[in-house]
């Protein structure tokens, strides 16, 4: 059975974990519905809080498959980056119902992991570029932003910007020496403009995780400067999100740190935490860790107004609710797994219960769900 590298014991702890709901505490935890997407025959399916599958997105417009990230979109839709099944650098990002028609899509470009709905169907998305450095070629990760018909109207290099990030010399270095093609990484953008960053920053802004820099940032939306920089307090972080100003430590920070640096063999810490950094008063002013709590890659989490922070496990196929106290409240493992010889790579694809990224939405968000 353990005939391929399991560097993480993912394969191990797939057999032996009980899976379902393990916890559920119904008067502590938030209600509702959880989103989420699975490798496991390439799907999105919706649970409720005991565990019951009450839908599935399966279908998906021909000629495409279900990428990364999955987002609940009006009253039972979901947004997707899908990937062409015959060539992996052509995707489109698309709203799609529960028969897999599509609502909207974009042209096809090489999106990879986030992008942000904006308001008229307009789209803040991550591509990837290739760019060429003292003939060094290398991938540049680019926020753009589209309109409902695709077209371009905003563009965002962090290549650019080199020289405005803490190790921008370093990174330099790096391409110059061919010791990286990837040097950034994009893994989550946000886009933001509550009174309290126009208060702070003067204009909107949006936050940025490149998880090979270990750093997160914000960018001026207007002017495109990095305005902020948390620079090597995570290790290979995801999903970097301002809480909003109705939330309990609004303008704060709350980013996924996964303790791994990229590959193994290179820094770690062999456990992942959440942390809530203010960007005020420049420190961590809550976090989540547990010694058996770790995702080497993919993760998310989601802060309630109630304080509850609800959190991806990814890597292993856990989602976990704990209040601000760090009391569990609820806790799942999603019961399926792919076939073992489905994922022959070492990383990306040893967790075969691997979730992306889950959401929890209101009860009633899925049509027809109460009769």
């Amino acid at each position: 059975m353990n005939s391929i590298h399991d560097p993480y014991g993912s394969i191990a702890r797939t057999q032996s974990d009980k899976t379902g709901v393990r916890i559920h505490q119904r008067d502590k935890v938030q209600d509702g519905l959880i989103v989420f997407d699975t490798v496991v025959d390439n799907k999105a399916i919706v649970i409720d809080l005991d565990g019951n599958v009450v839908a599935e997105f399966s279908s998906f417009p021909e000629g495409y498959k279900l990428y990364r990230p999955v987002r609940p979109e009006s009253r039972s839709t979901i947004t997707a980056i899908l990937t062409s099944s015959s060539n992996r650098d052509h995707r489109i990002i698309a709203e799609m119902n529960r028969d897999g028609e599509c609502i909207w899509r974009t042209s096809e470009r090489w999106f990879t992991h986030d992008f942000h709905m904006l308001s008229d169907k307009r789209i803040l998305g991550v591509v990837r570029e290739n760019r060429e450095h003292n003939k060094r070629r290398f991938s540049d990760t680019t926020i753009v932003e589209l309109n409902v018909a695709g077209k371009r109207r905003w563009q965002w290099s962090l290549w650019d910007h080199i020289d405005e990030l803490k190790r921008g010399e370093e990174v330099k270095e790096h391409v110059n020496l061919g010791k990286t093609d990837n040097p950034f990484h994009i893994n989550s953008i946000q886009s933001a403009a509550w009174p309290f960053i126009i208060q702070n920053f003067g204009e909107p802004v949006i936050v940025v995780s490149a998880r090979n820099l270990h750093s997160v940032f914000l960018v001026g939306r207007k002017s495109e400067e990095i305005l902020f920089e948390l620079s090597d307090e995570t290790l290979g972080q995801h999903h970097a999100r301002l809480l909003p100003d109705s939330y309990p430590g609004k303008g704060n920070l709350i980013i996924f740190d996964n303790g791994l640096a990229a590959m193994p063999g290179d820094n770690r810490r062999r456990n992942s935490r959440v942390i809530e950094y203010s960007v005020l008063k420049k420190e961590i002013v809550w976090e989540y860790t547990d010694k058996d709590f770790f995702s080497p890659i993919v993760g998310a989490q989601q802060r309630f107004r109630n304080g509850n922070t609800f959190i991806t496990e990814g890597y292993y196929g856990r989602l976990f609710e704990v209040t601000y106290d760090g009391e569990i409240v609820w806790d799942y493992v999603f019961p399926e797994f792919n076939k073992q010889e489905n994922h022959p790579k070492e990383l990306y694809e040893a967790g075969l219960r691997q979730i992306y990224r889950a959401y929890k939405v209101d009860r009633d968000w899925l049509d027809g769900y109460f009769v």
